[in-house]
């Protein structure tokens, strides 16, 4: 796949898929405890920002770039939820009637809530806040359903987030 993309330099679809198989790499890695899954993730990464500033109005190589820094968090250095969130929000302004984007943003929003392990008013605060902002960014997923949708993670991570603000 490397050597692909070497040949293909000018195709970020091939860093998109690269990015998804090399992430698909890191959970082999998990899974069986080595230590490969810091250099896995780290060039899903890498992949699938090529792959995001390659074609960076495609709406599946902006979430792909997201769900690697999404999935990466616990690896990576630095405010990688950050990044996760800006390519989420990159795919929700060029398709915003998926009501998946607005789950994954407000999923991130959780992930963070949850790794804030203080307990101080302005910690409580925070965790308060981005619970809040969660809840809200599932409403709007819920409110971009139709009829004959059924994705049941709008309801969880909207009762989820409901259920933290009491």
């Amino acid at each position: 796949l490397m050597k692909t993309n070497d040949l293909k330099h000018k195709e970020g679809r091939y860093y998109t898929i690269g990015a998804q198989y090399s992430l698909l790499l890191a959970s082999k890695s998990i899974a069986e405890n080595d230590n490969q899954v810091y250099n896995h993730i780290n060039i899903a990464v890498t992949q699938a920002v090529r792959g995001a500033d390659m074609m960076p109005n495609d709406v599946f190589a902006n979430e792909v770039a997201g769900f690697v820094y999404e999935s990466g968090w616990k690896y990576l250095p630095g405010e990688v939820l950050n990044e996760a969130r800006k390519y989420y929000k990159k795919a929700s302004e060029l398709e915003p009637n998926n009501p998946s984007f607005y789950v994954s943003l407000g999923r991130i929003d959780l992930i963070e809530m949850q790794s804030i392990k203080a307990l101080d008013d302005e910690s409580v605060k925070r965790k308060k806040n981005l619970a809040k902002n969660a809840r809200e960014l599932f409403s709007v997923a819920e409110s971009k359903l139709t009829l004959v949708d059924e994705y049941a993670p709008v309801y969880y991570y909207l009762a989820t987030a409901s259920e933290f603000l009491g």
